[in-house]
């Protein structure tokens, strides 16, 4: 006996109305959606503008960060240890 997605919402009865009219009563209500509108303009744009890019690090600090990296993955993956690490050619 087989029955479908759609027959068990219909002998539900109303219970495969709730949850939209919870939706659109609660969170997709004028109030709320300008309310989650402000917290998302005001998150992205914290002064009113949008926050200049990050500066890229000197090759120096990349270098470095790349070795913390290889540590830390060293570290966190099990498995034999080799004098040659298959990330960007490090040795790990």
């Amino acid at each position: 006996m087989s029955t479908s997605y759609d027959t068990v919402l219909t002998n539900m009865g109303g219970a495969n109305r709730f949850l939209p009219y919870l939706l659109y009563k609660n969170i997709l209500s004028p109030g709320r959606l300008v309310d989650i509108i402000r917290i998302a303009k005001k998150t992205l744009f914290p002064n009113g503008y949008l926050s200049p890019p990050p500066i890229d690090p000197t090759p120096e600090e990349q270098a470095a960060i790349r070795e913390q990296l290889t540590a830390r993955i060293q570290q966190a993956v099990p498995g034999k240890s080799s004098s040659h690490c298959p990330i960007y050619g490090l040795r790990c």
